[in-house]
């Protein structure tokens, strides 16, 4: 592992409960806890792929459900998750990162993610901005892909979305989409209960890897927010930023450890 890759970043709550570790490599979250226990974390996936939590910018994608002027090679969940994140500001319990898209064909906007952790919480606000170097404006649909740790894999039928079962939630896909209001509730064995709050994201995907045999994984559950269904954006006004302007979006992570 390169010295960029093992770069990081830990916040840490001013009662010393909740902590926050960032990879700048990536702009991932390697670990988000609560008293010792991982509400977020790195895992491996049942293909044997490390996975950790990622921004999705500035397309969650995919792109080929866009018309082909709005397809730039950016591939799914778009690039920043494999660039390295600047450093913006940063103190004991606050943190801002920052990467800059610049690609063939697409204006160049900075994508800005602030982590703040308190005694209560961890909270995370998305922002991207057009850079206004050119008119042209800048489509977007960004996302933050979440993976949840199920670490009592013998129980992980009984993790649950708002209620619903994850097996019956994906009973005839590996991933669907689920409207979202104001929060989304977890109920992850061995992990605890997790309250998703957030403001900006319309749907989230629900979704789960397979390991070679074809079983789902069971160590972990992605909810994904999104701030629209890629299958409903067509890049008019709501889905394009202007030059100068900027897309907001946060979550708020909350809840006790198993």
């Amino acid at each position: 592992m390169s010295a960029s890759q093992m770069e990081s970043r830990t916040l840490l709550s001013e009662d010393k409960s909740r902590y926050v570790v960032l990879r700048q490599e990536g702009g991932r979250i390697a670990l988000s806890a609560v008293d010792g226990r991982p509400f977020l974390s790195e895992i491996v996936r049942g293909n044997g792929a490390s996975a950790s939590t990622h921004v999705c910018a500035p397309f969650f994608g995919p792109e080929t459900v866009y018309a082909p002027e709005f397809r730039y090679g950016f591939g799914q969940h778009g690039p920043v998750r494999n660039m390295h994140w600047d450093v913006l500001a940063s103190g004991r319990d606050v943190i801002a990162l920052g990467a800059r898209v610049e690609h063939e064909g697409y204006p160049s906007v900075h994508v800005i993610q602030r982590h703040e952790v308190d005694d209560n919480g961890h909270t995370i606000v998305l922002v991207q901005k057009h850079s206004g170097e050119t008119g042209q404006h800048a489509p977007e649909n960004m996302g933050i892909h979440f993976y949840w740790p199920i670490l009592n894999m013998t129980e992980a039928d009984q993790a649950t979305v708002n209620g619903v079962a994850v097996g019956r939630i994906l009973e005839d896909a590996d991933h669907t989409f689920i409207d979202i209001n104001d929060t989304v509730n977890l109920e992850l064995p061995g992990t605890g209960q997790i309250t998703l709050s957030q403001e900006g994201f319309e749907t989230a995907v629900v979704w789960r890897g397979k390991n070679p045999n074809g079983d789902p994984d069971r160590n972990y559950v992605c909810v994904e927010p999104v701030r629209k269904h890629p299958l409903s954006v067509t890049y008019d006004g709501a889905h394009m930023i202007r030059a100068g302007e900027f897309r907001e979006a946060r979550v708020r992570i909350t809840g006790y450890p198993e």
